[in-house]
């Protein structure tokens, strides 16, 4: 189960990165959300998610069941299942947002400061999401050099955290028009 996770996760990130550029993009009016694919995405993040809670009831019957939660050492586990609920709330909201657009092309620059205020931490929870996850996915993958590995993870922070600052800012600039 945590293999065909793994193999989920890879597919969120491609049809995450099409999302993300091409709703970018269509803020500015430069292209539109190409709506099969969101839908691919939104099907493969729910998927993800179930199989996500299924593997942390496991492991907290184990712990119960051992008497040994482990909870200080596991922090980083706790804070990949706080982050993935973060999303999963604001994965929600973003949906009844776009539904409620009723086929328009949703506008940051024109939403209330709450639909802004969520929107940005829809992002952040998503950035600190990936970048507590990435790690472990890499090794679930089977990269074990940990110079390649933290090579990968590097590159990847810089573009996360890149990537949301720009699609934030454009978003806001960028709608409205």
């Amino acid at each position: 189960m945590r293999k065909i996770n793994s193999i989920l996760t890879i597919l969120i990130l491609l049809l995450f990165a099409d999302h993300a550029i091409f709703g970018t993009l269509n803020t500015l009016g430069k292209a539109k959300v190409l709506l099969p694919i969101a839908r691919i995405l939104s099907i493969v993040v729910i998927l993800h998610a179930i199989i996500s809670i299924i593997l942390t009831i496991r492991a907290a019957k184990v712990s119960i069941r051992t008497k040994a939660p482990y909870n200080k050492e596991n922090q980083e586990y706790w804070m990949r299942r706080w982050t993935g609920l973060a999303i999963l709330f604001f994965f929600i909201g973003h949906l009844a947002i776009v539904k409620k657009q009723k086929g328009q092309a949703f506008k940051i620059a024109t939403a209330k400061p709450i639909g802004k205020i969520s929107f940005i931490l829809f992002v952040a929870s998503i950035a600190a999401h990936l970048v507590i996850n990435i790690k472990p996915l890499l090794i679930s993958l089977g990269v074990k050099n940990h110079k390649t590995i933290n090579t990968i993870l590097n590159v990847l922070y810089a573009a996360i955290c890149a990537g949301a600052v720009f699609a934030c800012v454009l978003s806001f600039i960028g709608g409205g028009k």
